[in-house]
């Protein structure tokens, strides 16, 4: 590079940080200069608005899988690298809100929870949320794997672990790596069957999320789907009345 393309060079980057502390960088300058750091001696300019234009927001392309972050032009494994360390540390910190704050008091923080644990997962995952009698984390822990499209769910895993934390609620959360963010019928069925047997048991399945492959976050509880759980309350509460006899037996 000849001196005076260096000096240009240099001006840039530095009209560029002078433009994001004013307040008036896009989201390509700001993909651009976080760019900067990882790519020092070139021009990322071009590279930045692909990121932009491939994941649609700056925050995405961190959320991003490493693979898919590689296979844009120009970025190798220094640039997915960097975002996989953003998105951890961004990942942790909203963990660590989670078990210092009641879980619902901002439904934006576990939403952004999810998504910075599994949107970027190139295959389904199911995750289990435990929950104490303040609504504050007490564990997260992944259920099952599957492929792109479709993961085998573990009721009596998810009861065990229930059990053995004495959580008070459950919430369930799964990505779909491709497609959009609406709930399949196997979803539905299997997170109502679950939520009957741990209401038996005295726990509330409190929402299940879902991770569509954009980052659109949907929430059954939100979109009235668990109502036949609510709806067993009552017949729950009568039938241990009735009977006077606390025990029965899982036949599942």
């Amino acid at each position: 590079m000849a001196k005076n393309d260096s000096l240009m060079h240099i001006g840039h980057r530095e009209r560029l940080r002078l433009k994001f502390d004013a307040g008036n960088a896009s989201p390509a300058d700001e993909m651009e200069l976080l760019l900067t750091y990882i790519i020092p001696r070139r021009d990322v300019r071009v590279l930045a608005r692909l990121l932009v234009q491939k994941f649609g927001s700056v925050y995405n392309t961190i959320l991003a899988d490493g693979a898919d972050i590689m296979s844009v032009d120009g970025a190798g494994p220094a640039v997915a690298s960097f975002f996989n360390l953003l998105r951890n540390v961004v990942g942790r910190g909203y963990k660590q809100h989670l078990v210092e704050h009641k879980i619902f008091y901002d439904p934006r923080i576990i939403h952004e929870y999810c998504r910075t644990q599994v949107m970027h997962k190139s295959v389904e995952e199911l995750h289990a949320i435990y929950l104490d009698h303040e609504h504050r984390l007490l564990a997260d822990k992944l259920v099952s794997m599957g492929t792109v499209d479709y993961a085998v769910f573990y009721p009596r895993e998810i009861i065990i672990h229930a059990i053995q934390l004495k959580a008070a609620y459950v919430v369930l959360y799964h990505n779909h790596p491709v497609g959009g963010g609406s709930f399949s019928s196997d979803d539905i069925a299997f997170t109502i069957s679950l939520g009957k047997m741990l209401k038996f048991m005295g726990i509330k399945l409190y929402d299940h999320y879902v991770v569509g492959a954009t980052g659109s976050v949907y929430s059954m509880h939100d979109l009235q789907m668990l109502r036949e759980i609510d709806n067993i309350k009552e017949f729950t509460s009568s039938m241990h009345q009735n009977s006077g006899d606390t025990s029965h037996t899982d036949d599942n």
